[in-house]
């Protein structure tokens, strides 16, 4: 894993880490335990804002005081609320099929997500076009896929891949630069994308495995442990094996299911949130101690 000593200072008030490993790393540059904070990678609000409540509500339905420590007050009724809701519905194939249904995509149909991450890197084509050959191959009457790629920036990939002769036994969705990442992840079933640790982060968070087809050397490697230690995904370069293992799985339903089980136990929904209240915790106390 790629870490520079710049990442850590053992003079902060607290350092936030999102993994085991990186908490290690701090220790090992003498960031003491008590110093060390670990809720999870932040993400945006798109990944958990229908999962968790509402703080603008909470705010507004419940006016703080002007004695009060109005940060405890509000992030207080937010654990409370957070505490009470599931951080996943049970009825997962429902909101799968109204968020493809939203995305003009095939209802009741395994869909595999191909990113590429903002800049489209990691193969995309390649990877792209073999796993909707196999997925292609593998469709019947009884049993048809969808694959949606999002081609980030990556004008030329998006334009080959539009192109490309898919056949009638799939449907492709060629996407380029999207805001609504969340809402594609969540109609999916697996996504094949390049090791970045927010993308992990958000897929865990929907419960997709994840095929993690590259890596930054050094940045993103100590990635691939984290998904195949977690049981929810593994690592593969060569586009034919990524598309075969990727069908594997789609054809495996209780495999699957598994794997979006430990993805979700791997998820960290309210990391952002919990970061923003101990931040908010921080500055109320210095506040009052200078009082």
């Amino acid at each position: 894993m790629g870490v520079t000593q710049t990442w850590f200072n053992s003079c902060v008030d607290k350092c936030f880490v999102p993994s085991d490993a990186l908490y290690q790393c701090a220790i090992d540059r003498n960031v003491e335990p008590e110093q060390i904070v670990q809720h999870g990678l932040p993400i945006r609000r798109g990944f958990w804002g229908d999962n968790l409540p509402d703080v603008t509500k909470i705010i507004s339905d419940s006016p703080i005081s002007g004695n009060s420590n109005i940060f405890a007050d509000i992030f207080g009724r937010f654990s409370k609320e957070k505490d009470n809701k599931k951080s996943f519905s049970n009825d997962e194939s429902n909101i799968k099929n109204s968020m493809r249904s939203k995305l003009s995509l095939e209802v009741d149909t395994l869909t595999a997500l191909v990113v590429g991450g903002g800049d489209g890197m990691g193969g995309i084509i390649s990877t792209a076009q073999c796993l909707g050959d196999q997925l292609s191959k593998k469709s019947s009457e009884n049993q048809r896929y969808q694959m949606v790629v999002v081609c980030g920036n990556n004008k030329d990939a998006k334009e080959t891949l539009s192109s490309y002769e898919w056949g009638e036994k799939i449907s492709v969705n060629v996407q380029g630069f999207v805001n609504n990442m969340d809402e594609w992840m969540r109609a999916s079933d697996v996504i094949v994308t390049k090791a970045g640790p927010g993308t992990i982060a958000e897929a865990s968070i929907c419960g997709l495995p994840c095929l993690l087809s590259s890596y930054l050397p050094g940045q993103e490697e100590g990635n691939v442990p984290y998904v195949e230690d977690n049981n929810f995904g593994t690592y593969c370069g060569n586009p034919n094996e990524i598309a075969s293992t990727v069908v594997s799985w789609l054809n495996e339903p209780e495999m699957l299911s598994k794997m979006q089980a430990s993805a979700l136990k791997a998820a960290r929904p309210s990391a952002t949130i919990d970061i923003a209240k101990d931040l908010a915790d921080i500055l109320f106390e210095s506040v009052t101690n200078r009082r």
